[in-house]
């Protein structure tokens, strides 16, 4: 899970740091062993021209997570000022993989594009709003 996080970093900079970050992780000897290490490896001396991230599940089972977070499932989720599908602000993106603080939820469900879930209140990296919980770990089965 840690390689995966720190991939994930390292894929987010751009030229020579992102280069630098991704040779660390291959010189990590707790790293040799790892399934993923191959994947590093293609990143950083495959395809120079690929921008493209692999995908890992892990990320996306949130498993452990304690009760006040919650993860991002859906690709890229807009998180606005208002609980609600009228809400006419968007006040920024977070990404599937992203773990947010949850400050409160709805106390009733609604449905969002036949969907029907809660809203939830988040803090994420200082930035605060509402996202559908259709798209975090908290989705209703």
């Amino acid at each position: 899970m840690k390689l995966g996080i720190l991939y994930w970093r390292a894929m987010e900079e751009g030229g020579d740091k992102k280069y630098e970050l991704l040779e660390n992780i291959m010189d990590n000897p707790n790293f040799k062993k790892s399934k993923l290490i191959e994947e590093v490896s293609k990143a950083l001396y495959g395809n120079p021209g690929s921008e493209e991230a692999f995908y890992i599940d892990e990320l996306d089972q949130f498993q452990n997570l304690p009760s006040n977070k919650l993860g991002i499932t859906s690709k890229t989720v807009n998180v606005v000022d208002e609980p609600s599908t009228s809400s006419e602000e968007v006040l920024f993106q977070v990404e599937k993989g992203d773990i947010c603080d949850i400050i409160e939820q709805s106390s009733s469900l609604e449905e969002v594009n036949g969907n029907t879930d809660r809203w939830y209140k988040i803090n994420f990296n200082g930035k605060v709003g509402w996202v559908f919980g259709h798209h975090t770990s908290k989705k209703r089965s």
